[in-house]
């Protein structure tokens, strides 16, 4: 544990205190009230980084390092009856024995361990979550005192199932191929084509805008998301960006040009500009710099997706997978790879990932194919007008690609329709088009 400091309970607990004491709950008129000298008002807990053991391709056990972000998780603070549980349950190999909590209370905090309190510090004290834990909150005074009850759930189950909640729609209008993304906390949803473009956005999957015709009309394949911002190319293939995916504006002067918008990491935009690949941080034509010029042929021109994510050695560093397809591969798509850094000196550039007859396992071709990160690994959803609703993974950054058939599969109502997939909050979420579209939330549990 980090710095915990014991706790005297001094006048709460000297002989007669008890009998002074104010509970934190007043009743009147069968109204439970809470007193704000000494309540939790906001619970959240820092990322969990827990270590696996899985079968690497030789067959040996290797660990392998899963992390649940802490945003992704919600509690529920119930003030009457002094409880605060974690909304959703944790995946089973979820390793809750050093959790850090963030909160915000009146007064100060205190945790039960081996039967004595200790001072708690918001976002620093690392906690056993293992079994439920005892938080007290003290008035300034010292008088008023309130007992919680801190749970976090997690499956029991040691096997690991993608479950899908069907979700029932609210104004929903989806009638062809589209583009889904994630903006925030928000889902964004794109159709139309260059002529004609319209957007829905939704924040819990049910409840939908209606949908609106952008300002421009854009290429719907060519939206990405970079720093919380919308860009697209517009009919004429000037960068344009928008906040709302309705009302959209020319980038800088209007003059930026581009042949294909890529996708984004938390670094970089990555568009191409006359066979050459360049990296961005501000959209300035002048500041770009080049980021790949070899394989250009080899280039995803449908499909495209960017995911990236910190490396296990140097959180500065960044593993990005850049994957689509394209007419000049057929019977597989095409994955990218390079690592990334805000660093000059350190950024790499794109690399195109030779599929060799020593790699039995590349990523397969199919009409829809979108690669998200999701449960700390690759996951590839394809999909094509026959029916097929496929899920790959990959553990080692788009190298191999492995089809993920035990305890993971699409909801059995997809049909031939449309869909895509990505990751919000920590779930995934899967759209399929259609005169009655349809949209599910999938958890790994």
């Amino acid at each position: 544990m980090k710095r915990i400091t014991r706790y005297f309970c001094l006048a709460a607990l000297c002989c007669g205190a008890m009998a002074s004491l104010s509970s934190c709950l007043n009743t009147e008129d069968d109204n439970v009230t809470t007193n704000p000298e000494c309540a939790i008002i906001a619970f959240t807990i820092d990322n969990i980084k827990t270590a696996t053991t899985v079968k690497n391709q030789a067959g040996n056990d290797s660990l392998n390092y899963r992390t649940i972000q802490g945003s992704d998780i919600k509690f529920n603070i119930d003030q009457v009856n002094n409880i605060i549980t974690s909304v959703d349950s944790l995946p089973h190999w979820a390793d809750l024995t050093h959790v850090v909590p963030s909160y915000s209370a009146y007064g100060n905090v205190f945790v039960l361990m081996n039967n004595q309190y200790y001072l708690m510090t918001s976002g620093k004290d690392s906690i056993d979550f293992s079994e439920p834990v005892d938080l007290m909150t003290v008035a300034s005074d010292g008088l008023g005192t309130k007992h919680y009850k801190v749970k976090i759930n997690k499956s029991t189950s040691d096997i690991d199932t993608l479950v899908w909640d069907s979700l029932t729609l609210n104004n929903l209008q989806l009638n062809a191929a589209h583009r889904l993304l994630a903006l925030d906390d928000r889902l964004v949803v794109f159709s139309g084509d260059n002529t004609a473009t319209t957007a829905t956005s939704s924040a819990d999957g049910v409840v939908w805008a209606a949908p609106a015709s952008t300002s421009d009309a854009i290429d719907i394949q060519s939206v990405i998301v970079f720093k919380n911002q919308l860009f697209a190319l517009r009919s004429d293939n000037v960068v344009v960006t928008s906040a709302d995916g309705i009302n959209w504006d020319a980038e800088g002067d209007g003059q930026l040009v581009a042949d294909r918008l890529l996708g984004a990491d938390a670094n970089y935009a990555y568009l191409v500009i006359n066979d050459t690949i360049f990296s961005t941080t501000d959209w300035n034509r002048d500041a770009m710099r080049v980021n790949g010029t070899a394989d250009i042929d080899m280039l995803p021109t449908r499909n495209l997706s960017i995911v990236s994510n910190a490396t296990k050695t140097n959180q500065s560093l960044r593993n990005v997978v850049m994957a689509g397809t394209t007419d000049a591969v057929t019977g597989k798509s095409v994955v990218w790879y390079k690592v990334a850094s805000a660093q000059a000196a350190n950024d790499q550039q794109w690399q195109y990932i030779q599929v060799t007859v020593d790699n039995p396992y590349p990523l397969p071709y199919a009409d829809v194919v979108n690669v998200v990160r999701y449960d700390d690994r690759l996951v590839a959803y394809l999909a094509d007008g026959n029916g097929l609703h496929d899920f790959y993974s990959s553990d080692d950054w788009g190298i191999t690609w492995r089809k993920m058939t035990r305890f993971v599969s699409a909801p059995e109502a997809l049909t031939a329709q449309p869909s895509s997939v990505t990751v919000m909050g920590g779930k995934l979420w899967l759209i399929q088009s259609g005169e009655k579209p349809m949209v599910w939330k999938g958890t790994l549990k």
